[in-house]
């Protein structure tokens, strides 16, 4: 029998993937929206912890029939922006950078009888120029989130609200996140990826512009004298 090759050995092990690589939960999630679109009971049962998200969200942010929601990483199964405009009755305008992405949303949307309400654009949340919205929702797997919000600080009127989710800290090599110090407030959640969503209000002062070039560690619970 030949003696291992520890030096071949060692190579091969470098390349074997670790579970906790960047990017997996991401793709993992990706993969079963995709895989649930055809099935509507996988997909009740997906979205279903997100009607709760979703509830919180728009006492947050007081999002109303009167508003324009712009949901950033829409996904395949856009059931934010379906939540969203079901519950308020606001037209939604969802984007995902991915163009595969965005056939099957406008898909599911059909499917709810919901392409009235809700419009489904190729976009990349670092550049909505010439995007009208009131309101933002950010998706957990949208990033640079730091850019996101400076372009959208920059981009809109005074007076929108945008919203961010926040992952666990179990999570943060997958997920970007942002300095909560900066933020106008937050409500908390019970989701196995994200534990907050970030409020941040748009008054062209640019007061988050520090947060967004700095590396500021997050601090947890910073906002305690705050109502989540």
């Amino acid at each position: 029998m030949k003696p291992h090759n520890n030096h071949t050995f060692g190579q091969k092990v470098q390349h074997v993937k670790s579970p906790n690589s960047k990017g997996i939960i991401k793709h993992l999630v990706s993969k079963f929206e995709k895989i649930s679109l055809n099935h509507r009971l996988l997909f009740s049962l997906y979205s279903f912890p997100y009607f709760g998200v979703l509830r919180r969200e728009i006492n947050l942010a007081r999002i109303t029939s009167d508003d324009v929601v712009l949901n950033i990483g829409c996904g395949a199964m856009p059931f934010t922006a379906l939540y969203v405009s079901k519950i308020t009755g606001a037209q939604v305008i969802a984007i995902d950078n991915d163009p595969q992405v965005i056939c099957q949303a406008k898909q599911t949307v059909s499917y709810w009888n919901m392409a009235d309400r809700i419009t489904i654009m190729f976009a990349d949340g670092k550049d909505v120029e010439g995007i009208f919205f009131t309101k933002a929702i950010v998706a957990l797997q949208a990033l640079p989130k730091r850019e996101i919000l400076k372009n959208l600080t920059e981009s809109n009127v005074s007076g929108a609200t945008l919203l961010f989710r926040q992952p666990r800290n179990w999570c943060k090599n997958q997920y970007d996140d942002l300095p909560e110090s900066s933020s106008d407030g937050f409500v908390r959640h019970l989701m196995p990826t994200f534990s907050k969503t970030l409020m941040f209000a748009v008054d062209k002062s640019h007061k988050h512009e520090e947060a967004l070039f700095e590396d500021i560690p997050l601090i947890a619970d910073q906002h305690n004298n705050r109502s989540a």
